[in-house]
């Protein structure tokens, strides 16, 4: 009979990370060991990455709903793709249902436990790399400077910039120094985390364009899907929806809607706030569909969800840089020895 537990792990960051949306100095992140009190050797580790703020099901009960699913796991059929995965209605319970159940399909654990991945693959057999962006968080102008110069020395082709959180004259000024520093070559994605309002975005779009960026992320809040939608059709620097994604399994079929109607030119996909693995797959075939391009980007798990990120998006043989490169960020994250970040390359080295 399977058995899990939950317990709660807070996450430090090397830095107080600074978004248009907050300051943070730590992460609360919540891990769920299953194992099978017949055979103690099979014992997997998977990550329930609730972000305070941000999940659609952050609430004063997410631990009693924890402790629900943890009770319920003695009715799993595992070896059942979707028994499992719907046992829950909240977007990270679920990515670590989902990455549980597939990880004891495919003969994961051990007595210590391991972290659960929810594929085999060349990644995970350690055979190839998935290319990552490096990222830049929001500081003052030499902060920013510095760090842009260690993501260009460290060989990243492509470096995603925070914006949003200082007066925008002052950040153009300094986007200019980046672009200096990273060079023609370099490619640099912006992620505005919805710091514009919808009458400044499009002069705000337009002064940004001459850097020659790649896109930008959420320029709006979600709840101007009118707004994004006029602005996908006319912004001379692609769109990308990050929080615009964010839901429960339950209303995965309404934020679909939401993308057909807003239209944006890129999805950025982070599984355990957009429904899990399962709904970000959904995501994905809308958005091949309609000619939209996508990546996966961590929503700052730690190194165990990390590591189930890179197996999942590793299946999609992934042809541009992803945004898992945030393992480094915490000063006590959970090792995890066979994930290794190289450059701008996520090795996993069983």
């Amino acid at each position: 009979m399977l058995h899990a537990d939950w317990s709660r792990y807070r996450l430090l960051f090397n830095f107080v990370a600074i978004t248009s949306r907050a300051r943070m100095a730590f992460k609360d992140t919540y891990f769920i060991r299953i194992y099978d009190d017949c055979d103690p050797e099979r014992i997997v580790i998977t990550e329930s990455p609730l972000f305070a703020g941000l999940s659609a099901e952050d609430a004063p009960d997410y631990e009693a709903r924890l402790d629900r699913v943890c009770r319920d796991v003695g009715t799993w059929n595992y070896t059942e793709d979707e028994t499992c995965t719907l046992a829950s209605a909240e977007s990270s319970i679920r990515f670590a249902l989902e990455c549980g159940a597939a990880a004891l399909r495919l003969g994961q654990g051990s007595r210590d436990g391991v972290p659960a991945l929810p594929t085999q693959s060349p990644w995970t057999r350690g055979q190839r790399p998935v290319t990552i962006n490096g990222l830049v968080w929001m500081g003052d102008i030499a902060t920013m400077s510095r760090r842009m110069r260690g993501k260009v020395e460290d060989g990243f082709s492509v470096i995603k910039v925070k914006i949003g959180a200082l007066d925008f004259d002052a950040e153009l000024k300094m986007l200019k120094t980046l672009r200096d520093i990273a060079g023609g070559d370099t490619i640099i994605r912006l992620d505005a985390n919805g710091a514009f309002t919808p009458q400044e975005a499009m002069e705000r779009l337009q002064r940004l364009a001459p850097l020659n960026i790649h896109s930008i992320e959420q320029p709006l809040r979600p709840q101007y899907a009118a707004e994004l939608s006029d602005l996908c059709r006319h912004t001379p620097i692609p769109i990308a929806l990050d929080e615009s994604l964010i839901t429960r399994p339950a209303d995965i079929e309404r934020t679909i809607d939401d993308v057909l109607r807003i239209r944006p030119q890129y999805l950025v996909l982070k599984p355990s706030l957009c429904g899990g693995l399962g709904c970000a797959d959904m995501l994905i075939r809308v958005a091949e569909s309609e000619g939209m391009g996508w990546w996966a980007t961590s929503a700052l798990e730690s190194n165990v969800g990390l590591a189930a990120l890179g197996a999942w998006v590793d299946d999609y043989k992934p042809t541009i840089p992803q945004g898992l490169g945030t393992g480094a960020l915490y000063t006590n994250n959970i090792e995890v020895p066979q994930l290794r970040l190289e450059g701008q390359y996520l090795w996993y080295r069983p």
